[in-house]
């Protein structure tokens, strides 16, 4: 009779586990944004002009960054180890980004588009060369943003925000 108890016991325990890891898994998912391909993004950072009331970010050499966002300071991004935040945002910066990227040939390879929250509300634009990333809303209303990597690879260290 003991043993017919313990095995009861047993499998309300798991069970009561199994329902908080998927109504964790649930809830987790509400809060994950898009990174949707746009032409908007490029157009956005090929129009050489800062648009007010954004912040922007880059990745990569400031002369040359792999990767570009920028957001709308409505939002505001989570402290990252990847994104590093231009602080001194101005036309010529876009003009010289412009200029590095088609000298390089990859101003017209570079993936673009719109950063979306979990309700499709606008956070922000990005340009990449590489095809998108991942951003979570926090429960603090901060946005974390994840940085784009290539299809197929798998991140390097120190990848990610």
């Amino acid at each position: 009779m003991k043993t017919f108890g313990i095995y009861r016991l047993l499998f309300l325990f798991i069970s009561l586990a199994f329902i908080a890891s998927v109504s964790n898994a649930a809830s987790t998912k509400g809060t994950m944004g898009t990174w949707k391909i746009d032409p908007v993004g490029k157009k956005n950072f090929e129009q050489e002009k800062v648009i007010q009331g954004y912040t922007y970010y880059f990745v990569g050499p400031v002369e040359n960054p792999d990767s570009v966002m920028m957001i709308s300071d409505k939002y505001k991004l989570h402290e990252s180890k990847f994104w590093a935040k231009k602080l001194d945002m101005a036309d010529h910066v876009l003009r010289e980004w412009n200029q590095a990227w088609k000298q390089n040939d990859s101003l017209s390879s570079k993936n673009s588009g719109t950063i979306l929250d979990p309700k499709g509300n606008i956070v922000g634009y990005w340009m990449s060369d590489y095809p998108g990333g991942a951003v979570k809303v926090l429960d603090n209303g901060e946005i974390e943003v994840f940085q784009p990597y290539p299809v197929g690879s798998t991140m390097r260290p120190g990848q990610g925000s």
